[in-house]
């Protein structure tokens, strides 16, 4: 919730208020399904970088070159 009243979201055309967002996952019903595979991210501590080493380190991928 703290990042979806940011500026960039309504430019992006995504979710822009706490309430809309509410009102979206109410109207779904969300069930974690764990599996051996998933891999857990906290992008509040780390970089975009950083998290995506760690998605192309998890799965064993070969990062696209730039």
């Amino acid at each position: 919730m703290k990042r979806v009243g940011n500026p960039d979201r309504v430019a992006r055309r995504k979710i822009a208020s706490g309430e809309a967002l509410t009102r979206f996952l109410d109207s779904y019903d969300f069930t974690a399904v764990p599996r051996r595979d998933c891999v857990r991210l906290d992008t509040d501590l780390n970089s975009a970088e950083a998290t995506a080493q760690n998605i192309v380190r998890h799965f064993g991928l070969t990062p696209a070159s730039t």
